[in-house]
């Protein structure tokens, strides 16, 4: 039943089963990570491993002060990705080389994982190096596709320079995945949240249609017990988010979009990452 305060005579829960996901409570990662519920969410907590030595050298409370005490720019994300009629594309770069690497002809930015090749994207893209391909005259755009684990992640990808960070619906829900995408927001960039099958697909729709500011959305049709893609399910996904409506409202969706029938597919996207 978990803990529980009294309201009167309402008993409203506080935790229930779930970690919160606020660095002011200290909650395990490895107790976490010893019942997965899937291969994803197994990667996810691993993944969280990194950040729980990086809090040994930079606690949260001094990364989100770091954070928020940077000068505000303009962020050109969903700019970018909506400047032409075609489907952007945003080059997925492997750990190591994003300091050397250039998006594909015609991309409008980059898809990185660790923080130290957010950072080398971000210098090369301020310095007109990793030029987007849309026309527009502008930078390439960052958004950091690494395995988030949990509010530490977010603020560590903004201050190494993403101008969006990947959040997994997958694997957090309720007040937890809302708090993602809000510590996305207040940092300055724009949350992308990545879904995978139909029931995670309308809880972002929710989310967003009470005001909560999902930029973005990420189409996986993967099956989490394999990690394997190409389910050919991403239509259905775009129907349970009511992706018509999202992009009306200023919303983008993006997809990974292998396996899939791409004649499909494509009038949907805004965006694919390859």
């Amino acid at each position: 039943m978990g803990l529980t305060r009294e309201l009167g005579h309402v008993s409203l829960p506080l935790l229930s089963g779930r970690a919160v996901v606020s660095d002011a409570v200290a909650w395990s990662v490895p107790e976490m990570a010893a019942v997965p519920a899937n291969a994803y969410e197994a990667a996810v907590w691993a993944a969280g491993q990194s950040m729980a030595y990086a809090k040994e050298k930079t606690p949260f409370l001094a990364l989100r002060s770091k954070v928020l005490a940077s000068p505000r720019r303009p962020n050109p994300f969903v700019d970018r990705l909506t400047a032409s009629a075609d489907v952007a594309v945003l080059t997925r770069l492997t750990a190591g080389v994003a300091g050397a690497a250039t998006p594909a002809a015609g991309a409008v930015g980059v898809a990185v994982s660790a923080a130290a090749d957010i950072t080398r994207a971000r210098v090369a893209a301020d310095a007109g190096l990793l030029a987007s391909g849309d026309g527009s005259g502008g930078g390439g755009v960052v958004l950091a596709a690494d395995l988030v684990a949990g509010g530490y992640a977010v603020w560590a990808a903004r201050l190494a320079g993403a101008d969006a960070v990947v959040v997994p619906a997958a694997v957090f829900g309720g007040d937890d995945l809302r708090y993602l995408i809000k510590a996305v927001a207040v940092g300055g960039a724009v949350a992308v949240v990545e879904v995978h099958d139909a029931p995670q697909a309308a809880v972002v729709r929710a989310l967003a249609e009470a005001g909560v500011p999902v930029g973005g959305v990420l189409l996986c049709a993967r099956n989490l017990d394999t990690l394997e893609g190409g389910t050919g399910g991403m239509a259905d996904l775009y129907d349970a988010l009511g992706g018509d409506a999202y992009r009306a409202a200023g919303g983008v969706v993006l997809a990974d979009p292998a396996g899939e029938d791409w004649a499909v597919v494509a009038p949907l996207l805004d965006a694919v990452i390859l």
